[in-house]
């Protein structure tokens, strides 16, 4: 990543708490840093909530694009160990799945999944909707949107949707 797109987990804490941020998911591509995870949420107190979490590319009959899996804090633990078994060994930025192998790693966990949507690079919607078909619990299964506008075109719609920050750079988080 680029030198905008990094911070010390110190700058992160003061940045969520000027902003006033109540709960915040750490999803780094690809990885989840427990190390970075457990600073954070060390630093975090009671100020704010941090959930564990990581983004994943998914390669699903030739469509490309990420979902970002956010697991319960208090799962942290159970989280961690299929996240390490999934990743042990592989190279971070050329790492994938499919949409069967994410159901089989993540489907038991306590996690919600959220789909890049109208985002690029983004799944073609029957992927993320045979995703849907196969999870029993429907709720989980969020569209993450660029900006509020489409997050409320896509919640008139009747998708669950979500807004993550995708910060480019870390100075200019406050424009945001």
């Amino acid at each position: 990543d680029p030198l905008e797109r990094e911070i010390s987990a110190e700058n992160f804490n003061q940045k969520i708490i000027d902003n006033d941020i109540k709960i915040v998911a750490i999803t780094n591509h690809n990885y989840f840093d427990s190390n970075q995870y457990d600073e954070i949420v060390t630093l975090a107190a009671d100020n704010y909530m941090v959930w564990p979490g990581i983004e994943i590319d998914i390669v699903d009959n030739g469509s490309k694009g990420h979902v970002i899996v956010i697991s319960n804090p208090e799962k942290v633990e159970e989280f961690k160990k299929v996240i390490n078994s999934i990743t042990q060994n592989i190279n971070f930025n050329t790492f994938s799945m499919n949409i069967n192998e994410l159901y089989t790693h993540f489907s038991q966990l306590d996690v919600l999944f959220a789909f890049h949507y109208n985002k690029k690079p983004e799944l073609d919607i029957e992927i993320i909707k045979s995703f849907e078909n196969m999870i029993q619990d429907k709720h989980r299964v969020f569209y993450e949107a660029t900006n509020y506008r489409k997050m409320g075109i896509l919640t008139n719609k009747g998708f669950k949707s979500i807004l993550g920050s995708d910060v480019l750079d870390w100075n200019k988080y406050n424009e945001f």
